[in-house]
């Protein structure tokens, strides 16, 4: 159950709030309230606390105090710090703002007179109103993903966000963690992140629909008719982005599913995303995004068109196939358009060498053909299939080339 430091803008009690510093710090998580009523502050600081200063006034001549609070605030990692000015014009400390600054720590200043106890109570109340339209939304989607969405559903779904008209798609991303790793902290990473993300597609005045699980995140990105099929992933990378430099202990596969037309068939977006994630995991990629659309081969080289990709291999390979020395040589060769001088730089030989392995080469395919770029095409086609498929680490499809 939480909120996040932006959220407390939209609260009545806040309203004409003004940040003093940590703007990048928004997406902390608010679980508590606490109220400090005068400074020294001698109470117990928790993570993801909100702290509420009662009485302005009372922080003159408390510099050192106050910068002991922020400066604790911090290291115990709570969300910030609410500052209640009232009628009195209070002039934050130079050093206060400078400390807040330096750790990007959220500070806001309320000039109204609002009572901590209030503000509290409404930070109590948008708490548990979240976590109810979190745990509606995660019920909603797992009937709609195990296809079992009922008509009732559907209109829930819509009044949560989801907007018919729209094309949705998939984006689902795992969190690999260090072992030492509690299961506390992963589940707060996942918030986090989950939060950045949210931002992100709202900055592009886009309504996610998402759910999480710990170490899984799972979010539908609406995607209007002239939106390239792209675009989802184009917000994901940048959101990624900044996710990487603020938690960079943490690594993330994510993959993105096709375009879908009706809330039916999110499910099949979601089944996509997820075999892209499974995939990048079997090939031991980290911090990688893509798209199932974008895997070409992973998708030509599924089981069903073994005997079709099998014929390519000895069609225009044969027994060189299972030579991987004369095999890179002729990738080398393929990749240079069959110039003799940078495929042997980049095989680390002299020319003449080369040509001593072309010779070899040449009794099981006519090297002379390479001068046409369509048989070089064809030819890249065929060794990555063979490199593909041969991969140890791609274990769903390597026992098609046994």
């Amino acid at each position: 159950m939480y909120i996040t430091f932006k959220q407390l803008f939209k609260l009545k009690t806040l309203r004409g709030a003004k940040l003093i510093s940590g703007r990048g710090r928004l997406f902390n998580l608010i679980r508590r309230c606490e109220i400090v009523d005068s400074l020294p502050f001698n109470g117990t600081i928790k993570e993801d606390v909100l702290l509420i200063i009662k009485y302005a006034p009372d922080i003159k001549g408390k510099t050192e105090d106050f910068l002991e609070l922020v400066k604790k605030a911090a290291e115990k990692k709570a969300a910030g710090i609410v500052i209640n000015a009232g009628r009195f014009t209070v002039r934050i400390p130079q050093s206060v703002m400078e400390e807040a600054n330096k750790r990007i720590f959220p500070f806001i200043s309320v000039s109204r007179t609002t009572s901590p106890e209030q503000l509290a109570n409404e930070v109590y109340k948008k708490l548990e109103k979240n976590e109810v339209k979190r745990e509606k939304i995660s019920r909603l989607l797992d009937y709609v993903l195990t296809y079992d969405c009922r008509p009732g559903d559907k209109k829930e779904l819509i009044h949560y966000g989801y907007i018919p008209k729209l094309r949705y798609q998939a984006v689902s991303a795992k969190i690999i963690f260090k072992d030492d790793t509690k299961d506390e902290e992963k589940s707060k990473y996942t918030e986090n992140v989950m939060e950045i993300i949210r931002e992100a597609f709202e900055a592009e005045k886009k309504k996610i629909l998402y759910v999480t699980d710990g170490i899984y995140l799972l979010f539908f990105c609406p995607v209007k008719d002239y939106e390239l099929s792209t675009y989802a992933r184009e917000i994901t990378v940048r959101a990624f982005k900044r996710t990487r430099l603020l938690f960079p202990e943490i690594k993330f596969l994510v993959g993105v599913g096709s375009c879908v037309e009706t809330v039916d068939d999110l499910a099949d977006s979601r089944e996509e995303a997820d075999e892209v994630v499974s995939y990048s995991e079997r090939m031991g990629r980290n911090l990688d995004i893509q798209s199932y659309d974008d895997m070409v081969l992973y998708n030509l080289c599924k089981t069903e068109n073994k005997d079709f990709l099998m014929d390519v291999i000895e069609k225009y390979l044969g027994e060189l196939s299972e030579n991987k020395s004369l095999l890179d040589i002729l990738e080398a060769l393929v990749k240079s358009s069959y110039n003799k001088k940078i495929a042997a730089k980049n095989s680390y030989m002299c020319v003449s060498t080369l040509e001593d392995y072309i010779e070899l080469i040449d009794a099981f395919i006519p090297c002379r053909n390479l001068k046409y770029e369509e048989y070089r095409a064809i030819l890249r086609v065929a060794i990555s299939i063979r490199n593909y498929l041969m991969s140890d680490r791609f274990g769903a499809n390597k026992d098609l080339v046994k």
